[in-house]
């Protein structure tokens, strides 16, 4: 498989230079296209920094609580194109118990990092991008300071001295694992013990990443440069350092509560490839030049024609009959009926017009915000399941639930990350067992 797969990345290769472009190296994401949607966040009133990173083109900046504190506002900082800029943004949310925050600099154009629906494989390559204190220059970093005191939205050219405090970083490691943890429980946050915030359950995501202090609100991402996580804290001991961040995926209700133009990405969702299609060009390509070599060489003699080798005699004219046009299998009906998934008291009636207009995907789940079907019910999440159409039929899919999804007792996510339906199946969602029916 590794064979074949390097055959795959050299032909796209090939394909590529046909087509005048030029590709990454193998195995890694564009750091460089990461780097204009990663920013230094600035905290005057703690006269302490992070990194943030933006969740939307609107100007909405994901970082972490313990980096903007309590203030009403911060400083978020970029270089955009050749110059500094400077720009006030507004917390519009804070979660002490997540340790999550997200900003909004109005006046800032930057583009926005894809965040990812489900996570990658553990042992699968992330990356950590950020602001690494221990490797920052101390002066620059002051300076950078003072700079946004003195103009919270201002402009300085790239020789200034604190350019050297705006060099984003970047740190390759492992996905080792995936929790369900308060941030008390897994490193102990100074704070109230008795405070039931700092109790509070979210999923934290295990990693190798180097990260220091000057990571806290940068974002982790996947091979393919979607956000996983928010880095958060590291736990060291005399043995090891665990580098953990806050899933993503934990602030997915506060965006769609807010109505954040953000841009979440399932496995089920068409992902443009740049390999794929140089793959199939450099084919043509080498099918095409076989085919003129052929030509080539009869044209030479070095192959004689097929009509050539046979014998004079034996050639009778023939009468062509035309065949009648293959016929074509049937394809599946588009999903025009009405159906349901009924049971525990709940009846679920899903039909082409509301699947239409919440634009093919329907979520299923607790929150009547985040949810285009309500199930009021304990074991549901706020966004539980989706249901979505592809080729005529009906697709079910986990949206990381606490309780899970099943379908005919099989659990969703994994390697099994969305099912089709079928008349008569029994799906689970929690504890609530429902049928998918025709009605």
């Amino acid at each position: 498989m590794k064979t074949f797969d390097h055959f795959g990345e050299c032909a796209a290769r090939v394909g590529a230079i046909l087509m005048g472009i030029s590709l990454p190296a193998f195995g890694e994401i564009k750091t460089e296209q990461v780097e204009k949607s990663v920013v230094r966040v600035i905290n005057l009133e703690g006269q302490s920094t992070g990194t943030g990173f933006v969740i939307s083109p609107d100007g909405y900046i994901a970082t972490n609580h313990h980096v903007v504190g309590e203030v009403p506002w911060v400083v978020v900082v970029r270089i955009d194109g050749d110059r500094i800029r400077s720009f006030q943004a507004e917390v519009i949310f804070r979660d002490e118990g997540l340790d999550m925050a997200i900003v909004r600099a109005k006046e800032m154009k930057a583009p926005a990092l894809e965040l990812a629906a489900e996570l990658p494989a553990k042992g699968s390559a992330v990356f950590a991008f950020g602001f690494p204190g221990q490797s920052d220059d101390n002066h620059a970093v002051a300076e950078l300071i003072r700079f946004c005191a003195r103009t919270p939205n201002g402009v300085e050219n790239l020789d200034s001295p604190m350019r050297q405090a705006l060099n984003v970083s970047v740190q390759r490691g492992a996905l080792q694992n995936e929790m369900r943890y308060s941030w008390y429980d897994s490193v102990g946050f100074d704070g109230d013990s008795e405070d039931p915030k700092q109790w509070k359950k979210l999923n934290i995501l295990q990693h190798s990443a180097p990260v220091n202090r000057g990571n806290s609100g940068g974002p982790l991402l996947d091979q393919q440069g979607r956000v996983i996580g928010i880095n958060t804290a590291v736990k060291s001991d005399a043995m090891n350092a665990l580098r953990l961040s806050g899933s993503i995926s934990e602030l997915f209700d506060v965006i769609a509560e807010k109505r954040i133009n953000a841009s979440i990405v399932g496995p089920d969702e068409f992902q443009f490839d740049i390999r794929l299609i140089s793959l199939l060009i450099a084919v043509i390509a080498l099918v095409a030049v076989g085919i003129l070599i052929v030509f080539r060489l009869r044209d030479q003699g070095a192959i004689e024609s097929p009509s050539a080798l046979v014998p004079e005699r034996s050639r009778r004219a023939t009468t062509v009959v035309p065949r009648s046009p293959a016929r074509r299998a049937p394809m599946e009906k588009e999903w025009r009926s009405k159906f349901t998934l009924s049971g525990s008291g709940f009846r679920l009636r899903l039909d082409p017009a509301l699947l239409k207009s919440k634009g093919g995907r329907i979520l299923i789940g607790r929150s009547p915000k985040s949810s285009d079907i309500q199930v009021d019910h304990d074991s549901i999440s706020k966004v539980h399941a989706a249901i979505f159409e592809q080729n005529g039929a009906l697709y079910i899919e986990d949206r990381q639930s606490s309780n899970g999804t099943r379908v005919n007792g099989e659990r969703l996510g994994g390697n099994l990350a969305a099912v089709k339906l079928k008349i008569g199946d029994t799906v689970e969602l929690g504890e609530v067992t429902l049928r998918f029916e025709v009605g």
